[in-house]
């Protein structure tokens, strides 16, 4: 189990240490060199890191030049003798690395109608190189994509993100290329990707969503994240329906959703500790009396574990289940509490998205409600330490920017401490004079005292890279009578935090019917903003 988007120190929020101890082991990295001796070099430092924390990764086969000329060419792309050079170098160099867990050949491939015939002649040229057998990895975002692609990998690694409606909680997709049950359930969207993967023969992974859409896209502004028991229902029931390896979607963006960036390690230390009957039991017979009611059973050196998922929307109360131990008591993990079968049949209750655990023996550690109660503290401290912020969103203010790139979690308040933010919005510039900017938007106009705008980006620039800094920018009120107002200006700053305040104001005559504000820069290179605060 673990995460996309695992980089070098210093490019990752976590430290490869902590993600490990966490059970993250087996994670991606989308590092890519421009050129195979880039690729090479780049590579190395990454998975000399992994192999120190015992941890692997997937990684690219090849580098960028080979994926932008296949990438251009799409359904057209064909196998050629310098593919099969770059390649050979990459695999040679890192098929005894104690860092690697599988060539991550292609990402949702079905997308862009990248060549099918392609990718199979990569998967067999690859195999044909690497003796030691690393798994070939693709990446499908759809059932389609899993039956196109099937035969140009080992493993099938879906990431169907059902993007949970604001307004039902259910999947936005309805029913999906495969039949789903109508109420939207998150965890039936999910579960035929994993179908199609075992259905074609190949090991079944998943990638479960760790992100909310609408950071991204204005479209998705109807959705959210999933909650923690979505999360885990939608990990589970992949589970239940064969699921070996869990990767989720990203390390990046987790800690924009706190109570995800908690939760997921969570799970992932809950799966540490059935993973040997899951990977390597025997499966044994058990069911329920409900079809919303998924269960899975095996039994490993003694330890029965059975996995019931609510797979619907609604409450299940009175569930019978039914299972191998015929009489005596079964350990819920996670939740400090015991069923009592007899003739090898008990009831139990199931919430929305509900999952239960069931073992013969029983396993100590934290509670779901532990969990659950960290969480609340959690966002109740972040609501409390932004009472009197005009800008976040928790107190109606509305933001928007000029592109899409992490613009929601700008106004979320800081998570943490004030120098690590819940993600970050990455300026661009297209020469223009205004660069790029983000909005506020208040409920109601009124009086300000302070603009302040946080670029302490969590990652370190690349080594020879310039550093980040803004060649210009601008602080800009909207007064209700006065319209759009310029509140400061500044040149070639590169400093952490940006601040305007009561001097600035005095110079554009103190407004007290302010509706928005406005930070505009144009930045040199990538710089990134990680919130906004107003008083």
């Amino acid at each position: 189990m673990g995460y996309y988007c695992i980089n070098p120190q210093g490019f990752t929020w976590q430290n490869m240490a902590d993600l490990a101890a966490a059970g993250m082991t087996g994670n991606q990295c989308y590092v890519m060199g421009e050129t195979v001796t880039k690729h090479i070099a780049k590579i190395s430092t990454i998975l000399d890191e992994a192999a120190a924390n015992n941890m692997r990764l997937l990684i690219y086969p090849f580098s960028r030049d080979l994926y932008n000329r296949v990438e251009k060419g799409k359904a057209l792309a064909t196998f050629e003798p310098e593919d099969a050079k770059i390649i050979s170098e990459v695999v040679n160099k890192f098929k005894t690395h104690k860092g690697l867990l599988g060539w991550y050949l292609i990402d949702e491939p079905e997308g862009r109608n990248i060549s099918p015939q392609w990718c199979k002649d990569v998967y067999r040229y690859i195999k044909s190189v690497d003796q030691y057998n690393h798994p070939v990895i693709v990446v499908n975002y759809s059932a389609r994509g899993v039956g196109t692609y099937k035969d140009a990998a080992d493993v099938m690694l879906p990431d169907p993100y059902p993007s949970v409606l604001k307004a039902t909680g259910a999947s936005k997709w309805g029913w999906g290329e495969l039949a789903v049950f109508g109420d939207g359930s998150l965890v039936n969207f999910v579960t035929p990707h994993i179908d199609a993967a075992i259905a074609g023969g190949k090991v079944a992974w998943f990638t479960p969503q760790l992100f909310n859409y609408a950071m991204f896209d204005p479209n998705q502004d109807d959705t959210r994240a999933l909650t923690f028991r979505e999360l885990r229902a939608t990990i589970y029931g992949a589970i239940v329906h064969g699921a070996t390896g869990i990767i989720g979607y990203c390390e990046n963006f987790v800690h924009a959703e706190p109570h995800l960036e908690i939760g997921y390690p969570f799970i992932a230390g809950e799966i540490a500790k059935i993973r040997d009957p899951l990977l390597s039991g025997t499966r044994k017979a058990a069911g329920a009396n409900d079809r919303d009611i998924e269960v899975l059973s095996r039994e490993y050196n003694g330890q029965l574990v059975t996995i019931a998922v609510n797979t619907g929307l609604s409450v299940k109360p009175g569930i019978s289940i039914v299972q191998s131990v015929p009489d005596g008591k079964l350990y819920v993990l996670s939740e400090n509490r015991t069923v009592s079968p007899v003739n090898g049949l008990f009831t139990d209750d199931f919430p929305a998205n509900g999952v239960h655990i069931y073992l013969s023996g029983k396993i100590p550690g934290k509670t779901l409600k532990a969990v659950e109660t960290e969480i609340a503290t959690i966002y109740s401290a972040i609501d409390e330490a932004n009472r009197e912020n005009l800008a976040y969103a928790g107190n109606g203010a509305k933001l928007t920017s000029g592109h899409k790139d992490g613009r929601l979690a700008l106004n979320d308040g800081f998570y943490k401490t004030e120098n690590t933010g819940r993600a970050v919005y990455r300026f661009e510039s297209d020469g223009k004079s205004s660069g790029d900017y983000i909005e506020i938007a208040f409920p109601s106009p009124g009086a300000i005292k302070k603009i302040r705008v946080y670029s302490t980006s969590p990652f370190s620039p690349e080594p020879g890279s310039p550093v980040q800094h803004f060649e210009h920018y601008t602080f800009r009120v909207y007064s209700v009578t006065a319209g759009w107002l310029d509140m400061k200006e500044a040149d070639d700053n590169a400093e952490p935090v940006m601040t305007a305040g009561a001097e600035d104001l005095k110079k554009i005559g103190n407004p007290d019917n302010i509706a928005k504000v406005r930070f505009e820069g144009v930045p040199a290179g990538n710089r990134y903003i990680n919130e906004i605060q107003v008083w």
